[in-house]
């Protein structure tokens, strides 16, 4: 039997390291361009699975003039913390010009990302994709968002129900900024009396195991203290009941 010789060995090393060199690339190559098969609505891509944020403004009572740059500020962070390829969606409960109550989407874009992999992305262009349609399309929309308004509902159950009924993802991460007091002619009126999270999930028919985070930035009004610690009550063991993890925080002191 022949033994190789240590030209042979080096010989052998080396088209070995090509062959897992070429094969890198190849995937690399691979790996990129199924990446960059997306949705040029929303920038989603279109072959991977990716989170997705919800955020919920509930504009039913007008705020201050600070207290529209906390909600800001607060956006803005959410927004660089997300993911790349994460879906960013902003839905706002409030009145339109004939002073009904709707739930419009202003957003609904997913983060395409503003680093660069130098060798085999242009960072630049990278960069700029980022910036021209993701970030100062949002700045623009978040500026409109603080605009003060007022509505005469706050349809804060049915707009959860919808979200978790009609989006893409089974693991939904949404944040509400509201005062928690759900009320709707005909229907129900925190104010008075909050029913039990059990008989709202199964009246509306939530689906189970979908809702993944629910973080509540809460606005705390001063004639509404009590209720509203009640609703927070509320909202964590509707979370609960759905299979979900609930966070909150007071955002906002209002009168």
């Amino acid at each position: 039997m022949k033994r190789f010789t240590t030209k042979d060995k080096i010989g052998i090393a080396f088209i070995v390291v090509s062959i897992f060199v070429v094969l890198s690339f190849g995937y690399i190559a691979y790996d990129r361009n199924k990446k960059s098969l997306y949705d040029p609505n929303t920038l989603c891509p279109l072959v991977i699975p990716y989170e997705t944020t919800v955020v919920i403004i509930d504009k039913s009572d007008p705020w201050q003039r600070r207290d529209s740059l906390k909600i800001k500020r607060l956006l803005h962070h959410k927004m660089k913390n997300l993911k790349t390829y994460e879906r960013l969606t902003i839905k706002v409960i409030e009145p339109n010009s004939w002073n009904e109550t709707e739930v419009k989407t202003y957003f609904d874009m997913c983060n395409p990302g503003r680093q660069a992999n130098p060798l085999y992305q242009n960072p630049k262009r990278i960069l700029k994709k980022y910036q021209e349609n993701f970030q100062k399309p949002l700045d623009k929309i978040l500026h409109t968002l603080m605009q003060p308004k007022k509505s005469n509902s706050s349809p804060l159950l049915e707009t959860l129900q919808d979200t978790l009924e009609f989006s893409e993802s089974s693991n939904l991460k949404i944040i509400l900024i509201s005062d928690l007091l759900e009320y709707t002619e005909g229907g129900y009126n925190f104010y008075s009396h909050i029913p039990s999270p059990r008989q709202i999930i199964e009246e509306f028919s939530f689906p189970q195991n979908k809702l993944k985070v629910l973080s509540v930035e809460y606005i705390m009004r001063k004639h509404h203290r009590k209720k509203i610690y009640k609703a927070l009550k509320f909202f964590k063991r509707f979370t609960k009941e759905l299979g979900g993890q609930f966070k909150s925080q007071k955002l906002l002191q209002c009168k």
